[in-house]
């Protein structure tokens, strides 16, 4: 139901179409806030999948890391014997140990760029996420703001007394109008408490 579609009578809009109208605002409203916080939901749903799946990566190449590191320990133990055991092979054993210094060196530089990048990747999406959260903070609080706007902008005619002192017969219609907006005032409130 649109604003144009309430009816009027000589004392203004009726009391039934306005309290229609403001369920019918009322309920859009909510629906749209309902499916703003299911995107949000879901968008939270997907960012803690995916950290998940970043942080078992990271302890994976963590761990790979510590081993290539033990790994090239050894090779530096073993090559340490064999010059100790074979002195005529000392040169040939000192360039097999600069080459696997330097084979496990990159190795641990290149994972370790990978875990910065992973790092950077995780805090970028923590980023996107708070950033999504307080757009959809900021939605929900321009949705309510608008549903006070209209709240306040529903026309509640006030009583005209009639000649002689007696009241006229719509005061009661617009004591109607003045408790259905008030009714609706509570049911949003409590409405918005429970969200």
């Amino acid at each position: 139901m649109r604003i144009d579609e309430l009816k009027k009578s000589i004392w203004g809009y009726k009391v039934s179409d306005v309290c229609q109208y403001l369920s019918a605002v009322e309920s859009r409203h909510a629906e749209r806030i309902a499916e703003l916080q299911e995107q949000a939901a879901q968008a939270e749903e997907q960012a803690q999948k995916r950290i998940g799946e970043l942080e078992a990566e990271l302890c994976a190449l963590r761990r790979e890391n510590e081993a290539l590191l033990e790994k090239r320990q050894l090779t530096f133990d073993t090559l340490l014997a064999a010059q100790a055991y074979a002195r005529q092979a000392r040169e040939e054993t000192r360039q097999h140990e600069e080459e696997a210094r330097q084979k496990v060196a990159d190795e641990a530089g290149r994972q370790m760029s990978e875990l910065n990048d992973y790092a950077a990747k995780i805090s970028k999406m923590r980023d996107d996420f708070r950033a999504l959260l307080e757009e959809l903070d900021g939605r929900t609080a321009d949705v309510q703001m608008q549903l006070q706007e209209l709240q306040a902008a529903a026309p509640v005619e006030a009583p005209q007394p009639q000649a002689g002192g007696a009241e006229p017969a719509e005061t009661a219609s617009a004591g109607t109008v003045s408790g259905g907006v008030t009714i609706f005032k509570r049911r949003r409130e409590r409405a918005t408490r429970e969200n």
